[in-house]
């Protein structure tokens, strides 16, 4: 059997896929760039506002359902702790497992000042729960 006729893998055709799409969103944010090229920095068309507006919005959605989520696994948190005496949740604890990992990755990201979701406000309510960052 040649190389070009074994049956291809689901993730071999997965990578091919994703590969695809960044080749097309390269495509179409150079063509972006080329486009907000010609229009002068005083000639912003209606449209261009629409589509900044749309971002901002979107990305204030997703903000704010970011905040929702971890303030939901907050609370599965404090009931875990409620329930088992502390909040050192194994990760095979499904998603409330790799949300406290997670969290203690975080935590290090913002000690060592790189960027990081965690902020002074999630570390507050953390500790006042006896979270434990090691």
């Amino acid at each position: 059997m040649s190389p070009s006729s074994r049956p291809v893998s689901k993730a071999a055709a997965k990578r091919v896929t994703r590969s695809q799409n960044k080749c097309r969103s390269i495509v179409i944010s150079d063509k972006r760039i080329r486009q907000e090229a010609a229009h002068s920095e005083e000639s912003v068309d209606s449209e261009s506002m629409e589509e900044c507006n749309w971002r901002d919005n979107y990305n204030s959605r997703k903000h704010n359902s970011e905040a929702q989520q971890w303030i939901a696994r907050f609370q599965e948190l404090k009931s875990y702790k409620a329930e088992h005496g502390h909040c050192n949740v194994p990760r095979s604890v499904e998603k409330l497992g790799r949300w406290v990992d997670t969290q203690r990755q975080r935590y290090r990201l913002l000690q060592e000042g790189k960027q990081s979701s965690m902020n002074d406000e999630r570390v507050g309510n953390l500790q006042s729960i006896g979270f434990e960052w090691s």
